[in-house]
């Protein structure tokens, strides 16, 4: 609304022109109007949108995706330093970051309308041994194991390299 607010004062002054605007110079007032506009007007306005995971983030969204929930990412270790005297203070007046971030994973999970997805790297790339995912991921896995009796069709393994055989093989997998 503030573009078209930008571009209607700018037909305002046209009035007063007794010559029509060329094409190049409309076009040098509009990239410029462009370009002023600012980015927050875009979030949440129907494309995808990229963002950290905060607490004031919790919009329905149809889709969301997770990235980098690997076991020693996510949730975030706290480091107390012995020069911060903050950590002096009770554990009630500080909440510890794996709290929040255990907070910001359900939030997470509960503004995905219908389908969360959640990436994280799962083989080591030097021996392809197995790593697990976070420990919330794991938690969350097991919940579902739970629940439904099945963890089958949630976990899709990827190969280590994109020319593997298995993308060229014709099999869906």
């Amino acid at each position: 609304s503030s573009l078209y607010k930008s571009i209607s004062e700018g037909s305002l002054f046209s009035d007063h022109l007794n010559e029509k605007l060329s094409y190049s110079v409309f076009s040098k007032y509009l990239k410029t109007k462009l370009s002023q506009v600012s980015g927050s007007t875009r979030y949440a306005s129907g494309g995808i949108n990229f963002c950290s995971m905060h607490e004031t983030r919790n919009v329905p969204f149809k889709v969301i995706a997770i990235l980098g929930m690997n076991l020693n990412s996510f949730p975030r270790k706290e480091t107390l330093l012995s020069y911060d005297l903050t950590s002096k203070q009770s554990v009630e007046d500080i909440r510890s970051k794996k709290e929040q971030d255990k907070f910001l994973f359900l939030q997470t999970l509960l503004s995905a309308d219908e389908k969360l997805y959640v990436s994280y790297i799962g083989k080591n790339d030097k021996n392809n041994g197995e790593i697990p995912p976070s420990s919330l991921v794991d938690g969350l896995l097991d919940y579902i194991d739970r629940a439904t009796g099945t963890k089958v069709g949630l976990v899709q393994e990827h190969p280590l390299h994109g020319f593997s055989n298995k993308y060229f093989d014709g099999k869906n997998d």
